[in-house]
């Protein structure tokens, strides 16, 4: 793959086949959509990418990954099976997902990236989960903490109208000075 500019925070990224995830034993091709990925955090030259259909966090060089809607909106016929729009039923990939919460919210930082049963991911020094979440704790989900600085409630409530179906829980915690901490549960 050609080498890429820095990749913005929450961009789908999807990786080359020679990348690190061959040498760590990942099949790209043969995986596909596992393969879908969300930058979580941006370097000069290495970009953290988690991976929720692998469920996994690895930073990868610039030109070990591709932008999906970079790509995509400049015609990379490739990339047009990773996309939503030529693809809607991936508006619920947890990477397309996450993307566009981020998109909304604008995090300064994001916080946590994991995938998994939501009784599994849920911590118990935060009471029992049935205090929370009304559905089986076998759910499965995908877990996106985001600092954000500021909340607007009618903006959450848009939002939340909007996506109410791929929420299966969302917490509001404090995150330090001039932060909150928003733990989203994103069905998958």
């Amino acid at each position: 793959m050609a080498a890429s500019t820095a990749f913005s925070l929450g961009a789908v990224v999807f990786p080359a086949t020679d990348s690190l995830l061959a040498t760590l034993g990942i099949d790209v091709e043969a995986r596909g959509l596992d393969c879908l990925g969300i930058v979580t955090e941006e370097r000069t030259n290495k970009a953290k990418v988690y991976f929720p259909g692998l469920d996994l966090n690895v930073w990868l060089d610039h030109d070990e990954l591709r932008d999906v809607g970079f790509e995509y909106g400049r015609g990379n016929q490739d990339f047009s099976s990773l996309h939503p729009e030529g693809h809607p039923e991936l508006g619920d990939h947890p990477a397309w997902l996450g993307q566009w919460w981020i998109a909304q919210l604008s995090p300064i930082e994001i916080l946590e990236t994991q995938s998994g049963e939501i009784g599994y991911l849920w911590s118990r020094e935060d009471g029992p989960l049935a205090n929370h979440f009304t559905g089986e704790p076998l759910t499965k989900v995908f877990k996106l903490s985001l600092a954000i600085e500021e909340l607007d409630l009618a903006q959450w409530k848009g939002l939340e109208d909007q996506r109410s179906e791929s929420l299966a829980l969302v917490r509001f915690l404090p995150a330090g000075m001039h932060k909150l901490e928003i733990q989203l549960f994103l069905r998958t």
